[in-house]
C-alpha cells in the first residue's frame, strides 16, 4: 500500500560553485545545499547536486540527498536522487528514493515525489511511499 503525503522544506544553507566554464557554452556548477523538512518528513536533508546552467538562466540539475529524521512515525534516514530544471523564477523537481538506501525504521522504504518552488521561502513537496 503506498501513502500519499506532503510537507515543506526550508533551505537553511546553500552554496553554489563553477567548476567548469567555456565562453559561448552552459557553465557546469556544484552546489551544497541543507534543507529542514516538516509535514510527513521531518528532519535535515543534506543535498549536492551538479548543475548546467545556460546563457538565458534556465537550467537542468542532477544529485543526491540524504535526509536524517523521521518519516511519519519511523525514525532513521533514506538517499533521494534529484533530477530537474529551472525556468524563469521556477524551479521543480523529482525525487526517487535510492533502493536499500533506508535505515533504522526506515528500511525498505520505496518512493518518489518532487517539488516546485516559485521564491517563496517554504518549499511545498508531495512524496508517495511504501514498504517492502
Amino acid at each position: 500500500m503506498t501513502t500519499q503525503t506532503n510537507g515543506t522544506f526550508l533551505t537553511i544553507s546553500y552554496d553554489m560553485q563553477p567548476f567548469h566554464e567555456i565562453e559561448g557554452a552552459p557553465t557546469l556548477y556544484h552546489y551544497k545545499q541543507n534543507d529542514i523538512f516538516s509535514g510527513t518528513i521531518q528532519g535535515e536533508g543534506i543535498n549536492q547536486n551538479v548543475v548546467v546552467m545556460n546563457a538565458d538562466g534556465s537550467a537542468t540539475f542532477i544529485g543526491y540527498q540524504r535526509i536524517v529524521g523521521k518519516l511519519g512515525d519511523r525514525s532513521g534516514s533514506f538517499v533521494l536522487q534529484h533530477a530537474g530544471k529551472t525556468v524563469g523564477s521556477i524551479t521543480s523537481g523529482t525525487w526517487t528514493v535510492m533502493p536499500g538506501s533506508g535505515t533504522g525504521e526506515l528500511r525498505g522504504l520505496k518512493g518518489s515525489g518532487g517539488f516546485s518552488y516559485d521564491g517563496s521561502e517554504n518549499v511545498p513537496y508531495t512524496f508517495d511511499y511504501s514498504f517492502e
